[in-house]
């Protein structure tokens, strides 16, 4: 029996007398139900509307631009870029930003600022309760603040579901315009909750086959992530996202493109927006550890694997090369960017931070 049909509940039902047509799972009740920093993901569907009134309203509801940079595994430089970006935009463009390292297992992007950690971190969020917006502190450097993580924490290393409520509440609190999520590694929910709602997405990987193989892993999970927040309330979607991502159904449908198809078959009003949440997504790579053209060449082939499996297209930001100034900047804890700023990495990261600064103005 074909796999469609099994789901009886799909097919649309004859509308009752003086009532529209409403076709299944069309996402109302769905909008209904997300998280206020979700709520725009789905508010940017809306018709008509052309791509730059729907930025200028993202901008008016939010106020400011979340950028969540994220891997799928450790040590392929994250954390370098994620305070080489915040460095970067704060003094090459005039919004303030604030940097928060959502790792509870092993933060480090107060060395990578050349800061030594705060007192204040996520822990005394998580068990003291103090609001997030109060345990920012001064850089030193003008334009940033950060928030540190919490690495030394015994028994604390994951987000509770009412932790994870009251971040993504009070991350909207923030005065500064530009924040820069650190994310830890891996594919937690609570990373993959933040890469999948912030404005733009960076991918950080090296050439390494594990690395790739990761970096697509963590992309996946957070395509099909986004799915599930913006249709949980529809049932029928969900079952049919789950078996997707799950790699279940006799009909082998593993793959977001396959995925539209199957939900065409039934409602192309449904098909056409999940097409468009896709679409919308904006996710950069950025290869670290790597000469330009071998870097490229690992980019394209994990941008075509993300074309063919999972519709989205990735934005190739650059290279970051090997460089001894990259360790010796973390050995005397003083940034890249600012005291190293002639170092190949250090020029590689800044062009990075230019591309992704004018992505948010557009």
């Amino acid at each position: 029996m074909n796999w469609l049909l099994r789901k009886q509940a799909l097919p649309v039902q004859p509308a009752a007398a003086g009532q529209p047509d409403r076709p299944p799972f069309s996402g109302d009740s769905a909008r209904d139900a997300l998280h206020p920093l979700v709520q725009p993901l789905a508010d940017r569907l809306e018709e008509p509307r052309s791509s730059k009134e729907t930025a200028c309203g993202r901008v008016a509801r939010r106020g400011r631009h979340v950028i969540a940079v994220g891997s799928g595994k450790g040590g392929v430089g994250k954390t370098l870029v994620s305070s080489s970006l915040a460095l970067t935009l704060s003094r090459n463009f005039t919004q303030p930003v604030v940097a928060i390292d959502v790792d509870l297992g092993g933060a480090n992007l107060h060395t990578g600022l050349g800061m030594k950690r705060p007192s204040f971190a996520l822990n005394r969020f998580i068990m003291d309760r103090v609001p997030l917006q109060e345990l920012s502190t001064s850089t030193g450097f003008d334009g940033l603040r950060f928030v540190s993580g919490a690495s030394d924490i015994i028994g604390l290393a994951e987000f509770s579901d009412a932790d994870r409520t009251r971040f993504l509440d009070e991350l909207g609190n923030f005065r500064e315009e530009i924040v820069v999520l650190d994310l830890g590694a891996g594919s937690s929910l609570f990373n993959l909750d933040l890469f999948c709602t912030a404005d733009q997405g960076i991918l950080v990987t090296t050439t390494e086959p594990t690395a790739i193989q990761n970096a697509y892993g963590f992309l996946r999970a957070a395509v099909y992530r986004r799915l599930r927040l913006l249709f949980r309330a529809e049932k029928a979607l969900i079952d049919m996202i789950g078996d997707a991502s799950n790699h279940r159904g006799g009909d082998d449908t593993d793959s977001v493109p396959r995925l539209i198809e199957r939900v065409s078959a039934c409602n192309r009003f449904a098909a056409s927006r999940l097409e468009e949440i896709v679409r919308q997504l904006r996710i950069g790579v950025v290869v670290n550890m790597a000469k330009a053209r071998e870097a490229g060449a690992a980019a394209e082939r994990l941008a075509k694997t993300a074309r063919r499996y999972l519709g989205v297209r990735l934005d190739f930001l650059g290279s970051v090369d090997f460089d001894a100034s990259v360790r010796r900047s973390v050995c005397e804890w003083r940034p890249l960017v600012v005291h190293f700023p002639t170092a190949r990495a250090a020029r590689r990261l800044a062009s990075v931070a230019t591309k992704v600064g004018n992505r948010l103005e557009t």
